[in-house]
């Protein structure tokens, strides 16, 4: 090991990161000393994460809360990067340790900086009683080595490990097709069903399907849940798409965001995985109709007096519902007892700029006995993962040069170049728009449905068939108009 306690230098380099750190406490305490209470003997992490349970008595409270907390997260930042950059200096992984740093920075984790802070200081005391005893131990510094070796390893491994994937059930083979496309390209999924025919089993599976999150995914999602105060008791990065299920009588403020201490909603928390919402219509309208613009943007945008709130909610939207207030219209096991004012009714309670953001409207019957009891080798939930990961592979090499992930979030002002149509898929196109009054939008998300299956497919260009099974998908219009 080299010699560095003899480097001028080094000493130097040393010196300045205590005094550094010594500095950064000192405002932090002067900072509680002056605005909130005494810290103590508490380190300032710990004074952060005891602050943020703190209850709220008023408004003027809360006003003390916001500027503390705003100017704590400044020098907690500062605190926390002068501790890993006195790590490095104390013989740390230079490369491995900054990466930490940006990573606990970006991320705002109280749990997992507290953890890598009382490393550093660790590191530090060890070196310093090493420095002062003149000797340094080759041995002990080797088995840090090891160790730091062994935890990378355990991290890489646990990264890497694919979640648990269910068989796929038996019957349903539409809706499993419908839901392979959506995953392939990040499609939007109404169900529509009699009580019992599978929908919920259905969306619960969705998520054993979806490609793995990348790193920046998992580092946007984990950010959200820290803000969210959902990373209590977790260590560790968000690696699992997230999977939210909201009760119909979620209010607009927990669904969406916001609050006293605006915090994200549902769909921020479902960013990059899925939000499922049972029964549709049942839901209040306010609420459901304010995803009209996340849906679109991938962002929502929360404006209190306390100031303007922007939070990513890139998710996906699976929704299930009757189709009629009994359940059983259409079906031969019970008779339906509702008529068609009722119907249309029911079906009213979704707007049509709504309907139109959801790529992919399936109707689902009852599977009879014989299929529920009969297994037929079914394909197993990782077979068609790997279709819709070849899928997303073609579609992360199309969008190499932009910003988009996958053919969802295709812009319209880009459609005739990433979803063109040849001559006999348009006239297929506008047979179908002429006949079912399409409109713009629900025809820009069949082009862009066509285009996940030309994908799934292997194809490198739409034809006919792949618009002709995008078009397949738009089934509510069907019911409204059976209604």
């Amino acid at each position: 090991m080299r010699d560095e306690l003899n480097d001028q230098g080094y000493r130097d380099a040393l010196a300045r990161y205590v005094t550094e750190l010594e500095r950064i406490e000192s405002e932090i305490r002067a900072h509680v000393n002056k605005r909130f209470r005494k810290l103590g003997n508490a380190s300032p992490i710990e004074f952060l994460r005891l602050h943020s349970r703190r209850a709220v008595p008023s408004d003027q409270a809360l006003q003390r809360q916001l500027d503390c907390r705003n100017s704590m997260a400044y020098l907690w930042k500062q605190y926390a990067r002068a501790l890993f950059y006195y790590a490095v200096q104390l013989g740390a992984e230079p490369d491995r340790a900054i990466l930490w740093a940006n990573r606990a920075q970006d991320a705002f984790d109280e749990v997992l900086a507290a953890r890598i802070a009382a490393r550093a200081q660790a590191l530090g005391s060890s070196r310093l009683a090493r420095r002062r005893g003149g000797y340094t131990s080759d041995l002990l510094s080797l088995v840090i080595i090891l160790l730091a070796v062994l935890l990378a390893a355990l991290a890489w491994f646990a990264w890497h490990r694919e979640p648990f994937s269910r068989h796929a059930d038996c019957g349903q083979l539409a809706a499993k097709r419908a839901l392979e496309i959506a995953a392939a390209g990040g499609h939007n999924v109404l169900l529509v069903g009699p009580p019992g025919c599978g929908k919920t089993m259905l969306a619960r599976r969705l998520p054993s399907i979806l490609p793995p999150m990348s790193m920046h995914e998992a580092l946007e999602v984990t950010k959200i849940y820290s803000v969210a105060g959902l990373l209590v008791g977790r260590a560790g990065i968000v690696r699992a798409r997230p999977f939210r299920f909201p009760h119909h009588t979620i209010s607009q403020t927990a669904l969406v965001g916001g609050g006293a201490l605006v915090k994200p909603g549902e769909i921020s928390l479902a960013h990059h995985g899925v939000l499922f919402l049972d029964e549709l219509p049942e839901f209040a309208r306010s609420a459901i109709e304010v995803m009209r613009q996340p849906i679109e943007e991938g962002t929502v945008t929360i404006a209190r007096a306390t100031g303007t709130f922007t939070y990513p909610a890139r998710f996906q939207l699976v929704a299930s519902m009757n189709p009629c207030p009994c359940g059983y219209r259409g079906t031969r096991s019970a008779e339906c007892r509702c008529d068609d004012a009722m119907v249309a009714k029911y079906v009213g309670k979704l707007s049509g700029p709504l309907l139109d953001r959801i790529d992919l409207q399936i109707e689902i019957a009852r599977v009879p006995f014989d299929d529920m009891v009969r297994y037929d080798g079914a394909e197993h939930s990782s077979q068609i993962r790997g279709r819709v990961v070849a899928a997303r592979e073609r579609q992360r090499a199309r969008y190499a040069q932009t910003r988009l992930a996958c053919n969802a979030e295709i812009p319209a002002n880009a459609m005739r170049r990433y979803c063109a149509l040849d001559e006999p898929a348009m006239r297929l196109l506008a047979q179908a728009s002429a006949k079912r009054q399409f409109s713009a939008r629900a025809l820009d998300r069949i082009a862009r449905v066509a285009r996940t299956i030309a994908d799934l497919a292997g194809a490198p260009a739409i034809r006919t068939e792949h618009v002709a099974e995008a078009i397949q998908y738009r089934s509510l219009e069907r019911l409204g108009a059976a209604a």
